[in-house]
Parts: C-alpha cells; sequence; structure tokens
C-alpha cells in the first residue's frame, strides 16, 4: 500500500497492525495534512462479523466530537478492502505507556481525569464503549489521552439479540480475546444486559493497571479470568504500591464493585474524586512530597526515586512546599537570604483546617537571585541545619508562620541583640525607609525595558530584606507578571496563587484571582474552563467592590455558556442556565460596567428562550437606556418583544420611537410608527 493513493490519501508509511486492522500514516493531498488510515485485514474483509464491526466503529466514533476521543474523518473502500480516515496520533498506547511500573500520581489523575471525561461524552450520547482497555487507549506526546477502536461500541438501546452476536464473536477469538476479556465487567461475562456502568468497571480495571503496573485480573485462561472477574478481588492498590494515597484505592476499589448498583453510577462521578484527589494532592492535603528540601538546609537527605518515578515519602509524613520569599511569606526563614537561593518551609502534613481552594496551583519553586546577584539578601547567620524548624501558616488569612519553642527553635533572622530601651527623653527613631516600595519604582522602567533579570534580583533582595513591607503584595504581583512575560506560566501561577493566599485583604489578592483564571484557561488542563469558573467565583464573592469583578462576572458566563451549567433561579423559582442568573447579577451590581451592556443584550436571549418574553423586554430596555450608543438593536427588539409577544402597543411604539437614526432598523421603525 505505501506509495498509493486512496481516494484522496496518499500512504506514507505502515505504523501498525492489530487484530481490527491495519494502519498507515498517510496525507490528505487535498488539504495537506498528516492522517492516519486504517484496513480491514484482507484476511477478514469478506467476514460479515468483522466488517460489521469495522464499519460499526467509523460509525459510531464519527458520531462523537471530544478532544480525548480519536476524530473520525472518512470512511471507504480501496479495492475491495474497506478503510476508515482518521486523526494522526504522535504518542504511544497507554499499555506501552505504563510498561509494567506504575505511573506518577499525577500523571494517572491527570490521563484518569482525560479518559473519564471522554466516555462521560459518550454516555452522554447513548454510546457504551465496552471494549475500555490501555491499548485502546492512547497517550500523545502532549500527554493527552485518546479513547479509541469503537468497534464493540453499541447505542443502549440496541437489541439483546445484537449483544449475543458480538459477544459470540468474541468468544470463538481464541488467545486474541484474552486481553479484552482480562478488562470485562462481570455483567458482560455474563452475557446481561449492559449499561454504562460496564465501561466504569472497564475503566477501574485501566486504573488499578496505571496505579501498579500489573493486570487486576490475570489468568494463563479465559475460565481462569472470568472467575477472578465474577468471584475475585484483585490484589489491593496499596500492596502493590505503597505511594499510591488511600483515596486513590478508595476510587479503584469503588469502580471494580461487582454489582452495578453499589459502584460508580456515571463517569462523571468518576471524573469529580478524581479531580477532588488531584486537587487536595495540589495544595497539600496529600502527603505526597511534592519539592525535597536541600540537604544542606534541611538536614536531611533528598528522597531517593522508587522505581515507579515517584519519590520515596521520608520518615516522618511532611509536605514541604516551596516558599517565596518574593512575597513575604520568608518571616523569621534565617539565612537563606544570604545563601541567595529561593528558600523553603515545611509544613506539617496533617489536613488544613478549612478546605483548599479549587484549582490550587502546583507547588512550584519560585526563582530568586543566585548568590551574588544585585539586590540579593542581605546576609544572615546560618539556619541550624541539624534540626529543621517546623512552621505552621495560615495561609487563608495570610498570617505570619509562628515559630515554636523547645530544641531547634529557629534563630531570630538578625543576630545583633535587640537595642536596650532609649530614655524617654530620646528622640524617636525615624520611620524605616520602605525598601519594597523603592524596589517596584526603580524595577518598572526595566521590566518595561523587559531588563527582567535585573528586576528580578531587585525585587527579590528588597522583599529578603523588608519580608513585612506593606508593599509586599504589590511586589508579588511585579514578580509573577514578570514571570508571565518570561512564559514561565506555572511560575507566575505559583506567584499570583500566593499573592492570594498570602494577603487575601489586598486589593492585589483580587488582581491575583482575575490573572490566575486567565492563566489555566490557557492551559490544556482538561477541567481548565471548571477551575477558571472557581477562581471567578472566589473573585466576585470575595471581593466585590475590585475593579476586576465586572469582567470576571462576564468571563464567569462564558465558561457557564460553553460548559453548560445550569443553577436554580430564586427569581424564576427553576433550574436555568447558570449564565443567566450570572449575567443579571453584572447588570444589577454594576450598572454602568462597560461589561453590563454585552451582559444585558445575552440576559434577553436567555429570557427569550425560557418564553419570559417581559424580563426579556425590560433587560432590552435597560441595555438601550444605560448604553445610548450600543451595538446591539435593544430598542427595535424590544419593540418587537412588545408588539408581537406582549401585544402592548403603547410600550412598542416607544421602543420603536427610540431606534437611532445610526441604527440599520431606523427605517423600520419608522415605518412602525406610521
Amino acid at each position: 500500500m505505501v506509495g498509493q493513493t486512496v481516494s484522496h490519501y496518499r500512504i506514507v508509511e505502515k505504523i501498525g497492525e492489530g487484530g481490527m486492522g491495519v494502519v498507515y500514516r498517510a496525507e490528505d493531498v487535498r488539504l495537506g495534512r498528516s492522517l492516519a488510515v486504517k484496513f480491514l485485514p484482507q484476511a477478514t474483509s469478506r467476514d460479515p462479523l468483522a466488517l460489521e464491526r469495522f464499519q460499526r466503529e467509523a460509525r459510531t466514533a464519527s458520531s462523537l466530537s471530544h478532544p480525548g476521543i480519536c476524530t473520525i474523518y472518512d470512511i471507504g473502500e480501496f479495492e475491495g478492502q474497506q478503510f476508515i480516515a482518521m486523526e494522526l496520533l504522535e504518542g504511544q498506547p497507554l499499555d506501552q505507556y505504563i510498561g509494567g511500573r506504575p505511573l506518577p500520581l499525577r500523571t494517572l489523575l491527570d490521563l484518569g481525569v482525560q479518559i473519564a471525561d471522554a466516555l462521560d461524552a459518550a454516555h452522554h450520547q447513548g454510546i457504551l464503549h465496552r471494549d475500555v482497555k490501555p491499548a485502546n487507549i492512547y497517550v500523545t506526546r502532549r500527554s493527552q489521552a485518546k479513547v479509541l477502536d469503537f468497534g464493540l461500541a453499541k447505542l443502549t438501546q440496541a437489541s439483546q439479540a445484537a449483544l449475543s452476536t458480538v459477544a459470540a464473536g468474541m468468544a470463538t477469538g481464541g488467545g486474541m480475546a484474552l486481553g479484552t476479556v482480562a478488562y470485562m465487567s462481570p455483567e458482560q461475562a455474563r452475557g446481561e444486559e449492559l449499561d454504562p456502568r460496564t465501561d466504569l468497571f472497564s475503566f477501574g480495571v485501566v486504573l488499578h493497571e496505571m496505579a501498579t503496573g500489573r493486570q487486576a485480573f490475570a489468568g494463563n485462561t479465559t475460565a481462569v479470568v472470568f472467575d477472578a472477574i465474577l468471584n475475585r478481588t484483585p490484589p489491593a492498590v496499596s500492596a502493590l504500591n505503597p505511594e499510591a494515597p488511600p483515596e486513590l484505592e478508595r476510587i479503584i476499589s469503588k469502580a471494580l464493585e461487582k454489582e452495578c448498583d453499589l459502584r460508580y453510577q456515571t463517569a462523571a462521578d468518576v471524573r469529580a474524586d478524581l479531580q477532588r484527589l488531584r486537587r487536595d494532592r495540589e495544595s497539600g492535603r496529600v502527603g505526597a512530597v511534592t519539592t525535597s528540601v536541600p540537604p544542606a538546609l534541611a538536614g536531611q537527605s533528598t528522597p531517593v526515586p522508587t522505581a515507579a518515578g515517584v519519590p520515596a515519602p521520608p520518615q516522618r509524613r511532611r509536605t514541604v512546599l516551596p516558599s517565596i520569599g518574593a512575597i513575604g511569606l520568608l518571616v523569621g526563614a534565617v539565612g537563606l537570604g544570604a545563601l541567595g537561593l529561593s528558600s523553603y518551609l515545611v509544613y506539617d502534613a496533617a489536613p488544613p483546617a478549612t478546605a483548599p481552594e479549587t484549582g490550587s496551583a502546583p507547588d512550584v519553586d519560585i526563582p530568586a537571585p543566585a548568590a551574588g546577584d544585585a539586590g540579593g539578601a542581605a546576609a544572615a547567620e546560618p539556619a541550624d541545619a541539624a534540626t529543621p524548624t517546623t512552621v505552621q501558616a495560615n495561609a487563608a488569612t495570610g498570617q505570619r508562620p509562628q515559630e515554636r519553642g523547645a530544641p531547634g527553635q529557629r534563630r531570630p533572622a538578625r543576630s545583633a541583640p535587640a537595642p536596650a530601651a532609649a530614655p524617654s527623653s530620646s528622640p524617636a527613631p525615624a520611620p524605616e525607609e520602605d525598601e519594597v516600595r523603592q524596589a517596584i519604582e526603580s524595577a518598572t522602567p526595566l521590566i518595561a525595558q523587559s531588563r527582567f533579570d535585573e528586576a528580578l534580583a531587585m525585587l527579590h533582595g528588597a522583599l529578603g530584606r523588608q519580608p513585612d513591607s506593606a508593599s509586599a503584595p504589590q511586589a508579588g504581583i511585579a514578580l509573577a507578571s514578570i514571570y508571565e512575560q518570561q512564559r514561565r506560566t506555572d511560575v507566575a501561577l505559583a506567584a499570583y496563587t500566593r499573592v492570594r493566599n498570602a494577603f487575601p485583604a489586598s486589593r492585589e489578592a483580587a488582581r491575583a484571582l482575575a490573572r490566575m483564571a486567565a492563566l489555566v484557561r490557557q492551559g490544556r488542563d482538561g477541567d481548565r474552563e471548571r477551575i477558571a469558573h472557581g477562581y471567578l467565583t472566589e473573585l466576585v464573592e470575595q471581593y466585590p467592590g475590585a475593579p476586576e469583578v465586572p469582567r470576571a462576572y462576564l468571563d464567569r458566563g462564558l465558561i457557564e455558556e460553553r460548559e453548560r451549567m445550569t443553577a436554580t433561579d430564586p427569581l424564576l423559582e427553576r433550574s436555568v442556565p447558570a449564565a443567566l442568573v450570572t449575567y443579571r447579577t453584572l447588570a444589577e451590581r454594576h450598572p454602568t460596567a462597560l461589561e453590563a451592556e454585552g451582559a444585558l443584550w445575552k440576559l434577553a436571549r436567555f429570557y427569550d428562550d425560557l418564553k419570559r418574553y417581559d424580563l426579556a423586554a425590560q433587560a432590552l430596555v435597560d441595555l438601550g437606556t444605560r448604553f445610548p450608543q450600543t451595538r446591539h438593536e435593544a430598542w427595535w427588539e424590544a419593540g418587537q418583544l412588545f408588539e408581537r409577544r406582549l401585544k402592548d402597543e403603547g410600550r412598542a411604539r416607544d421602543a420603536y420611537g427610540r431606534v437611532p437614526a445610526s441604527s440599520r432598523r431606523y427605517r423600520d421603525a419608522q415605518r412602525k410608527l406610521r
């Protein structure tokens, strides 16, 4: 086939072969793009069951549009061979990606969320996959999971007879079917009618393998595997991977419940639990070590990576987070400024008093200038490396960490003794200059000239000397903006997060939340929209007077529209699109904000869809009154509603009379008035 042109696809090379086809890399000569072309093997091209399955795969997958599902472009026939043209994926199948070893927890959670989301999309269209296994999941080079091979998929309304036919075809597949059998649900093994929960069991088997590197139900024969699926509990995840957190084991165990009613009921539920675990891990509630303390500072060795590539936890259960002297969280961290390094705080791993915020940014070391850099922190007495001090900080209130007493207590930041009290007749000392404010003023022109390294050194140095400065929040924002301009998105996001956590009462906390939402939405996280939604909600609720709030409401509404979120509207006393409530709140609380113009227009559209024409007309009247230069045809649309829906001729004429001469509807409105 290589070198031939099939339809308008030029075959370039063979890239894979399996039980259901031979796959080639090809080039679409019309569109100039690379893609994959999958041919049914010649040996089975005349097999009606194989042909039906092949065509079913194309029809089923082409009806699904989701970033986690391989896209089907075309189906056809060439010299008696059926083929499918599909998305070309660069990467490797999940079974090869696992490679017989547990995946790192973050990787497992990211891929698990993506797979669950893809299954949820298919289930919402009434499609079961029925063959969920690592070989049918591809991991691209960008770490995007793609679910493949809907050849066994069926609509949930399909008959039991069709199910029996496919099951019979699988049973005669000999050893080739064994890999699939190992991922079957108990109801599949019994030949019963299936629903979406069968895919969730198979997905649980996949998660188990991702967490342990081993199949949950293994055996030398089909009978042994079926017996394990029906009657036996797979090995505990913790027994095979001690690094796996208990919550992950609970999620997998629930997915592997043999009774459907005790299992997860929807893929969305699995996705939510995986997302929650990922959030808790990133916010420090799961005792995984994300960054090791340098031995010279903490007096302990760096954890040695395990075979799974995950650092083994230290003897005492701690979570080690990089702090940011850049934003004043390094109160009392002695000696680190002299070293010119990013300092570290060792936090107790006990859960915080309050739950972490949704979508907390990952812990990222925020670099400080190296030793000897201009503006570096002033020298201080070295810390006692043999006895690292444990500090507890209240991230929610921005309180300074309190030093503990007892042996190993942290030494004061400056070794010089406090001066004796001056006689009452002595003049009061002059107030200390705000070096941080001066550094911000000096760094501003450097940032404008893209001299980022100099600006960073200046800000870090000032903050190292005056971590309690009233200007620390502004400096934190300045640092984060520099990282953002340097395209160091993860570091910028972490810096904004710490401004929000350390200075919640400051004006800069609202600004940080707005930028956090924007950065998250620019990323590739499959749940980025909902994470950004959480940040925007926090912004509008916690900082209602901030200038960023109107835009935050508008952005939140757009996310709610795209994600099709719903809410109970206290005004209408019914379930409505959540964006409707958001846009109305924006229009009511910020009536003169520019963002209210678009909100009122969208609000009118929502009310019109709900057949609340009175409210739709009022929204349009408000739009035309508040924004007489609006680009929307507010008065014309209001007149139409008053005339056609509300039968209010007087208000209709008033609305038509307000249509401005600049409107393309002006002449139509004038005719209405005659």
